[in-house]
């Protein structure tokens, strides 16, 4: 049976029959995919330190169908393990990316945002930022990218000084409504450059506006422990 190889990340594993593991992974030419680790939780096994979430790893699999077989990982750089609010952050990517990305959906461009954004959760002073960028590339590659720099309808450029609301489908409108959203922030948040609180916190609303209707009514569990931090 021939093998493939290719970068990845975990994004998900649950034990599985005795011995094994389900894993839910992310990679740049495969998109998600669910592969079969049999017997990596055994104790002779040494896949059972590396098969965990926000490790650069490089996976040998054979097999078609709904899951591939796993025959080989390995670390491709060591990470230093994620901690505190970070790890949560980094919860929180990976939940969301199960959420809304289909299995075999494949976006190198998302993949390349994924990996940026964990690299940028051990350093980053404001572990929002890195999120909201990872967020806008996930609803890009859904199809559902925003559109911030030009006003619906007039195609006139987005003033930094003016309000507006935000408009699903045909992106911003002028507003003088309490909640509106800064234009400096919309412009911010388009070139990935929040640097202040009022921009971070549009940009907060925003997505998380902007990701509601995919999300449905079922709650982000890696949000709900991020509130109690």
């Amino acid at each position: 049976m021939s093998q493939r190889s290719f970068m990845a990340f975990v994004l998900h594993r649950r034990p599985w029959r005795e011995n094994s593991f389900l894993l839910e992974l992310l990679s740049p030419d495969q998109g998600r995919v669910g592969v079969v680790a049999r017997g990596a939780s055994g104790r002779k096994n040494n896949w059972r330190q590396c098969l965990q979430p926000f490790r650069p790893l490089q996976v040998f699999v054979s097999g078609k169908g709904e899951l591939a077989n796993l025959n080989q990982a390995e670390e491709v750089e060591a990470w230093a393990p994620f901690q505190g609010d970070a790890l949560y952050c980094g919860l929180y990517m990976n939940e969301l990316t199960m959420r809304l990305l289909p299995r075999n959906d494949i976006h190198p461009e998302l993949f390349q945002s994924y990996q940026l954004s964990l690299r940028h959760l051990k350093s980053a002073t404001n572990l929002g930022v890195p999120l909201r960028y990872f967020e806008m590339s996930l609803l890009s590659a859904l199809g559902f990218g925003l559109q911030l720099e030009h006003e619906a309808e007039s195609e006139a450029p987005v003033a930094a000084d003016a309000f507006y609301r935000y408009d699903p489908e045909a992106g911003p409108r002028r507003t003088q409504l309490s909640n509106a959203y800064a234009g400096d922030s919309l412009l911010a948040l388009a070139q990935q450059q929040l640097s202040t609180a009022r921009q971070r916190r549009d940009a907060k609303r925003l997505l998380q506006q902007a990701l509601a209707p995919h999300l449905g009514n079922k709650p982000l569990v890696s949000r709900q422990l991020m509130k109690r931090r």
